[in-house]
């Protein structure tokens, strides 16, 4: 897979819904992406600086003359001119502009920014994650306060209802049994005067009846 700095910077981990963080094989897939891109720039590098080295090699036999011209690159050489008609003062090779990259360095600074990248969207997906998780609890926190003291209010008012409701309660069986006292002597006492008012009456005896 090749991978670009844009890649890194436009890479978007999905964020996990019962815990804090991230996707953490997301992560660590994109991470072995990462790795697998940096060793191929290393490998990339050695190749360069090889291929460097023996255009090097090449540039100062023919500066010199004491080798025949041979490179590993397919560009084919061009045949050297015969002793006679060479000068009498070898001819020195042109040196390369100062300002031409070196692609070996190029390649390590291409990779260490790759990695310098990762480590810092890594950091701050690490921040993130903790910002977040720092944020939650602290709503969590809010939310169970919130809940207690509804909930202590909430038993705090009907038990002051109940306690309200019962001394009612209370003051209203006391008059109804006063009530009934004062209803069972009142019939007691009128039962027992139409008894005595009954006791009291004479006897009236059957009239004799004439022959």
């Amino acid at each position: 897979m090749a991978l670009t700095w844009e890649d890194v910077v436009n890479k978007d981990f999905q964020i996990t819904k019962f815990r804090e963080g991230y996707e953490r094989t997301e992560v660590e897939d994109f991470l072995d992406d990462v790795v697998e891109e940096l060793k191929r720039l290393t490998d990339e590098n050695e190749r360069l600086r090889a291929e460097l080295e023996q255009c090097r090699a090449n540039a100062d036999t023919q500066a010199t003359g004491t080798g025949p011209a041979t490179t590993a690159l397919p560009v084919q050489a061009e045949p050297a001119p015969a002793a006679a008609q060479a000068p009498a003062t070898p001819v020195a090779a042109e040196p390369a502009p100062a300002s031409a990259p070196d692609p070996v360095e190029t390649a390590s600074t291409s990779a260490a920014g790759v990695l310098a990248m990762a480590q810092r969207l890594h950091d701050e997906y690490v921040a993130e994650g903790e910002k977040r998780r720092d944020q939650i609890v602290a709503e969590a926190e809010t939310t169970a306060a919130t809940v207690v003291r509804e909930a202590e209010e909430t038993r705090t008012r009907t038990l002051t209802e109940l306690e309200a409701s019962r001394s009612t309660l209370e003051t209203e069986v006391e008059r109804l049994r006063a009530f009934e006292t004062d209803y069972r002597a009142r019939l007691t006492s009128y039962i027992e005067g139409q008894l005595r008012e009954i006791s009291s009456q004479p006897r009236v005896e059957p009239a004799q009846g004439t022959v």
